[in-house]
């Protein structure tokens, strides 16, 4: 009497009748209650469970290659090399593999082991989690040389609750953690701590104190784990860096001599904030200017005055002697001039003292800031508004004149700066069209009418999208309002006058009167209209993505009064299938197989290494299963099921009448074939 049958499909079949691989191990052979050299699968072969040859439960997917293994949590080499032990909640088959598989840890109904992982067998139990959520923290603890402004992060092996088994807010954080200087416990510091996941994040109020040793705690049975798993107390102590002992400034402008304490190459003119603006304290020292004396604050810049830094500790010193230049430029040039947006390079007369810019057409400039540079020591205003590269606003649209004044204070000279606008571009042309991000076959920039046919019935507007010849043109789409319609592209040159006008007509094709489906998984009989071999338990959305309707048409499946919208599936349904004339219909009557039962499902699923192949069947009704209805099936990579006879697939028959109640059955399943039937 037949009670499991396996179904192999191999691709191709190399091992012959008669061969009986010898490397299945002895603890797979124990734990079985069946031992055959029947089949063998590999880890991008799907595996199924059947009763009267109706499936019921399912590893993988048939008819789908999925390359090396089929993915299984968020393992993408689930079923290859690796043991599948299915959780301890299912307790009954499923025909959807990707319900099975599930896309994580979580929503699988399947735990993934390594290769030959054994201790599983004849066992359909999960471990209890005894374990205490673990935290790690940043900085480690011992740790030294800490920034002033670091975070402490707590992160956790596992999803953390309140020791209630409530969700944990950023309001529950600062009950849980204690915060102070190592030395004094009760110098305790204000923090800020959110949750984001598995981690926490403490923010302390303000820099933390130079040198200084610190310790945030975990305090005890605070959190737990989804389980009730409380915390034990945990804390980091890490130290802050100490204070830097360097007192020295650096200047991109002036020359800075560490060696002799120097500041020199100042210009005669420039100020105090000017100098300060320019002198940049290192390493967190900080500097302010003196008079010779080296007591008295400055309130302005002359020669011989004193910088002195003085370094993050507040005891290292540094005293720098200022040093001015002390010749007086009487030039005034222009040295270079900039606005934005300019197209070229600025022309400069030194002898003439004009100066010119080039600008795009329609440029505003109204309200322009200029960027130059002028003879060293010199100043410019314009009228008398002192001006500033990079920051003074003036009107351009006519000939703005610089006063500039050297910088002996005596020397001076006008200079005329204009900055004209272009000649404006007549472009109107596009240099490409395109109908839904296609360019439009035959495109010419000087052909401006096009026509394009599409399906009857097109309800959408195809998407019309151009390209500019000319980046300063603009453009105006008009939309088809409906199919059909025109569509156009109205292109407007720069100077505002010259235009050019691009269409596309869209029209609709003759509607087809076919009205029928077909279907690669039914029967469809178009002469008696009837659409039969449906199995049971088929969902709707599954019959609807199985039938093909003709070109263009439509269906719809109703219930048998032929006038309400189905929502599930029975038999005496109707499917009426609508032409695209939306005229022509047909009606086919519909029947679903009868439905089986089921009382088994896989348990656990292992490919292991070599020849190390087993499934294990769980019956969880409270009663024996007659076996002579159930059989496994395998497709192998990427194949459909096989049937029930022919040369491929084979069918194997292991004797057995019945399976007891609560029970685990083993098939061991090596490499070669011992029987074919």
């Amino acid at each position: 009497m037949s009670i499991y049958r396996l179904i192999r499909l191999s691709w191709p079949p190399t091992v012959q009748a008669g061969e009986l691989s010898s490397a299945a191990i002895q603890a797979i052979i124990d734990a079985g209650d069946i031992t055959s050299g029947v089949a063998n699968f590999n880890g991008n072969d799907a595996v199924g469970l059947f009763k009267n040859d109706i499936l019921i439960d399912v590893i993988g997917q048939v008819g789908e290659d999925p390359g090396t293994a089929w993915p299984v949590a968020d393992d993408a080499s689930g079923t290859v090399d690796q043991t599948l032990v299915r959780k301890a909640a299912i307790n009954m088959g499923t025909i959807s593999w990707t319900s099975s598989a599930g896309t994580n840890a979580d929503d699988s109904q399947w735990l993934v082991y390594s290769q030959d992982e054994l201790s599983y067998l004849g066992s359909h139990v999960q471990f209890t989690d005894n374990e205490a959520p673990v935290v790690s923290f940043s900085p480690l603890n011992g740790s030294s040389q800490v920034t002033e402004t670091t975070d402490i992060t707590l992160s956790f092996d596992e999803e953390i609750f309140n020791a209630d088994g409530s969700a944990i807010s950023n309001d529950d954080l600062a009950a849980k953690l204690s915060f102070s200087e190592t030395a004094t416990p009760a110098n305790t510091l204000p923090f800020v701590a959110s949750i984001s996941g598995q981690q926490i994040v403490v923010n302390p109020t303000g820099d933390l104190k130079l040198g200084m040793q610190y310790t945030l705690s975990l305090l005890a049975n605070t959190v737990e784990d989804a389980t009730g798993n409380e915390n034990t107390e945990s804390s980091t102590t890490f130290t802050v860096r100490e204070a830097r002992t360097v007192a020295e400034v650096a200047s991109a402008v002036y020359t800075v001599d560490n060696s002799n304490s120097t500041i020199s190459n100042v210009p005669y003119s420039e100020d105090l904030t000017a100098f300060k603006a320019n002198v940049l304290a290192l390493s967190g020292a900080s500097y302010d200017v003196y008079l010779a004396d080296g007591l008295s604050v400055a309130t302005d810049l002359l020669d011989g005055y004193q910088l002195i830094c003085v370094a993050e500790d507040g005891l290292t010193k540094k005293t720098y002697t200022i040093n001015k230049i002390a010749f007086v430029n009487n030039e005034t040039d222009i040295l270079s001039f900039a606005v934005p947006g300019q197209t070229g390079e600025a022309t400069i007369d030194a002898d003439a003292h004009t100066l010119s810019i080039q600008v795009p057409y329609g440029s505003n400039r109204s309200a322009l800031v200029a960027t130059f540079t002028l003879s060293v020591g010199a100043t410019a205003k314009v009228g008398t508004t002192p001006q500033e590269s990079g920051v003074t606003v003036n009107n351009f649209e006519s000939t703005v004149t610089y006063s500039i004044v050297a910088e002996d204070g005596t020397t001076n000279q006008d200079w005329q700066v204009s900055v004209t606008p272009e000649a404006p571009n007549t472009d109107a042309s596009l240099s490409a069209l395109f109908i839904d991000e296609v360019v439009v076959e035959g495109f010419s920039p000087a052909v401006y009418a096009y026509t394009r046919q599409y399906p009857y019935g097109t309800a959408g507007v195809p998407g019309v999208t151009y390209t500019l010849n000319d980046a300063t043109a603009s453009a105006e789409l008009t939309v088809a309002e409906s199919m059909p319609g025109t569509s156009s592209v109205k292109v407007t040159a720069q100077d505002g006058l010259t235009t050019q006008t691009y269409s596309i007509e869209f029209t609709w094709e003759a509607p087809s009167t076919e009205a029928y489906v077909t279907s690669a998984n039914y029967l469809v009989n178009d002469t008696e209209n009837t659409l039969t071999g449906i199995p049971y338990g088929t969902s709707l959305a599954a019959f609807k993505a199985n039938l093909t309707p003709a070109a263009y048409a439509s269906f719809e499946v109703y219930q048998s009064d032929g006038s309400s919208v189905a929502t599930d599936l029975k038999s005496g349904y109707l499917v009426v299938v609508t032409a695209q004339d939306g005229t022509t219909q047909k009606t086919y009557a519909l029947t679903l197989d009868e439905a089986p039962t089921s009382e088994l499902f896989f348990s656990e699923y292992l490919e292991g290494s070599s020849s190390n192949k087993a499934l294990e069947i769980y019956n969880p009704t409270g009663a024996d299963v007659d076996l002579s209805a159930y059989s496994v099936k395998l497709a192998t990579n990427g194949a459909s099921w096989g049937t029930m006879q022919g040369t491929l697939p084979r069918v194997w028959p292991i004797l057995m009448a019945t399976m007891p109640w609560a029970c685990l059955k083993m098939i061991y399943l090596s490499m070669s074939l011992a029987t074919w039937v």
